[in-house]
């Protein structure tokens, strides 16, 4: 009868000391299941290397196979479209890391001009005060479905406004001082440039910089006009 006793003696203490010496790594365990993990700060809406990816998911790449199959959006009402008055086409930048059509058009209007300048912007994906489309979009202005002239570029000193009234003026949103144009970007740029050469006849001569008809440095020392030659 004693050594029953003493062996569920010994058989309470051991299981009485392996829960003491359990309870604290069990409660370890199941606090850290429950606690919720900590979310990364967003700091800086409208840098490029958060913005892009935090804050609006990336546009479809625009594919096509040929000039027939581009977006039809690039191409202008057959009753306005005048195939024989764009010779050439100017590039910009947006000069700000963020925007739209939207933005410019709202920043041109506060200059006095009728709305936005150019005939085509091409997002970045960047988004700041309510302001920003995805990374590659194109967007199509009025001046384009309307086939108006630009506002892109100072008139001459003479008057003359040759670049407004005979160029598609494009600008990529963005500021390519600091930071060359995205992936998207460029991507969306040559495709658009492609149909615009092929249905205007517009030779690489007439690819040009904003910088190249005008004192000034648009569209940014970053931008690699070279590169985007060698592209088309």
């Amino acid at each position: 009868m004693l050594s029953i006793f003493s062996n569920g003696s010994r058989f309470s203490m051991l299981k009485s000391f392996l829960f003491f010496c359990l309870l604290p790594l069990l409660v370890l365990v199941f606090a850290g299941c429950s606690e919720e993990e900590a979310v990364p700060e967003v700091v800086g809406v409208a840098d490029y290397t958060i913005a892009r990816s935090a804050f609006i998911p990336k546009a479809k790449p625009i594919i096509y196979r040929g000039f027939g199959d581009a977006p039809s959006r690039w191409t202008p009402p057959a009753n306005v479209e005048n195939k024989d008055r764009w010779k050439g086409i100017v590039i910009h930048h947006s000069a700000i890391p963020f925007g739209s059509a939207a933005h410019e058009d709202k920043y041109h209007k506060s200059k006095g001009w009728d709305g936005l300048g150019y005939h085509f912007v091409i997002n970045n994906g960047v988004r700041k005060d309510g302001y920003g489309e995805p990374d590659g979009l194109v967007e199509v202005g009025y001046r384009w479905n309307g086939q108006m002239v630009g506002s892109h570029c100072r008139e001459n000193g003479d008057g003359s406004n040759y670049w407004n009234k005979y160029t598609i003026g494009i600008c990529l949103i963005g500021d390519f001082e600091t930071r060359p144009p995205t992936k998207r970007q460029m991507q969306s740029l040559v495709k658009l440039i492609r149909f615009l050469q092929h249905r205007y006849d517009i030779p690489n001569s007439q690819i040009k910089g904003h910088d190249q008809v005008k004192a000034t440095k648009c569209p940014g020392k970053k931008f690699p006009m070279s590169r985007l030659k060698s592209m088309l």
